[in-house]
């Protein structure tokens, strides 16, 4: 082998000092390597420290891989196989339980009836709630219950109560509906059997014929129903209560000041919504019940209290609208789509056309009217068809239904209330 200082491009060689020094005092390689060696006599004798903790394991041989048993080794089948599970992570500590769930003392009732208000003792904390009685009965001051606090803690305008998921001291003897068999909310702790109102309808003969007037909101509905009456006295209209907004029937009180009022008549939850006066599996067999076995003439079909929303075109609850104007044009009726509008929304993308119906327009499948109030323009598709309705705005603020939208007066948002008018008046005139 040919020494490193004679291979092409190799680097010179720089000796120890001591091999230098050996070499200027004429004692040659060999004697340099000696004084090389006697730099470190004085660690002559000492042992190799070893590193602090156990010593490593050493595989045993033709062992492939720690996760499986050792070679060699015969498997007791009648015990776990825990060797094979030796590095596998623990996934407890990761489990996030998605329930806010706390134990509390109800210390008053603020107001009785199907979603009962209270307050409850949460933690030393008083904290409005509701109780929906059909679900988990009755409730009397001193009850211990357990409430869903995530609205509340969430700061949710329209969801800022506590709501009772059990009652522990006088509810737990429930034996549900005699003779229901059909489940809502199924497959959850709050699944409950109903009668579905589909049951009470004869086959389907196409085309049902009778209009249906489609909401985003559930402030629409008492300006619809209201606008109605006052076009056509006397017509019976329906309330649907769809997905997209609050689920429980009883949360409204402006469904059953519409119904004292003979606004509405009748009031059927549809889908995951329950609680209604009558409940359906889907929203068009509760339209088709509701035009055909219960006598409507006409049907409002939108979401409860709320609605969910995430600030994009497809994630709101304004969007359950395009699933309700497409089972009502299914079913061959005529459809009006009451606008969302709004001249006081500090958002763009409501003011004017809220992006709420306009992207209900753009998806529609078939042909659908949209109603406007008198000097308003809308840019919608070709397909759809504006008509214009009339809006008593001064006999609706005098009506004393509901005056208030997302907060705002009738004078902070005419135009929401003015669109949802027109909405009534077209759905009657349609009637």
């Amino acid at each position: 082998m040919r020494r490193r200082a004679d291979r092409p491009g190799a680097l010179p060689r720089v000796p120890h000092p001591a091999i230098r020094a050996g070499r200027d005092r004429g004692l040659g390689r060999a004697r340099g390597t000696a004084d090389r060696a006697a730099l470190h006599s004085h660690r002559r004798g000492e042992r190799r420290p070893r590193l602090p903790g156990p010593r490593a394991p050493l595989p045993e041989r033709r062992q492939r891989h720690r996760a499986k048993p050792p070679a060699r080794r015969a498997r007791d089948r009648r015990r776990t196989r825990d060797d094979a599970r030796r590095d596998a992570r623990d996934r407890r500590s990761q489990h996030v339980t998605r329930l806010a769930l706390r134990r509390g003392t109800v210390v008053a009732i603020d107001r009785d009836g199907a979603a009962t208000a209270l307050t409850v003792d949460v933690d030393g904390e008083r904290r409005p709630a509701i109780s929906y009685t059909d679900l988990t009965g009755l409730v009397e001051v001193g009850d211990e219950v357990i409430v869903n606090v995530a609205a509340r803690d969430l700061g949710l305008g329209s969801g800022g109560f506590d709501v009772v998921h059990a009652n522990l001291t006088r509810g737990l003897d429930g034996a549900g509906l005699p003779d229901a068999h059909v489940m809502k909310l199924n497959y959850t702790s709050l699944q409950h059997a109903v009668q579905p109102v589909e049951e009470q309808a004869g086959e389907l003969t196409l085309p049902v014929g009778r209009p249906v007037a489609v909401l985003g909101l559930h402030g629409q509905l008492p300006c619809v129903a209201w606008a109605a009456a006052q076009r056509r006295p006397g017509l019976r209209i329906g309330y649907v209560q769809t997905a997209g907004g609050a689920l429980p029937g009883a949360l409204s009180r402006t469904i059953g000041e519409l119904r004292d009022r003979g606004l509405l008549a009748g009031h059927v939850s549809a889908g995951p919504a329950y609680g209604g006066e009558e409940d359906a599996i889907t929203t068009a067999g509760a339209l088709h019940a509701g035009l055909t076995a219960l006598g409507w003439d006409a049907a409002i079909a939108g979401p409860g209290p709320g609605i969910l929303g995430s600030a994009t075109e497809l994630g709101h609850g304004g969007l359950a609208a395009l699933d309700t104007a497409h089972a009502a044009l299914a079913l061959g009726c005529t459809t009006v789509i009451v606008p969302r509008m709004s001249s006081g929304d500090p958002r763009p993308r409501h003011r004017g056309l809220s992006h709420h119906t306009s992207t209900v327009l753009e998806l529609l499948l078939r042909p659908a009217l949209v109603a406007v109030p008198p000097g308003e323009a809308v840019e919608v598709p070709d397909s759809v068809q504006v008509r214009q309705g009339q809006a008593d705005l001064d006999g609706y603020a005098g009506s004393g239904l509901p005056g208030r939208t997302m907060g705002r007066s009738i004078a902070e948002d005419d135009l929401f209330f003015r669109a949802a008018l027109a909405g009534g008046d077209v759905l009657a005139a349609e009637a």
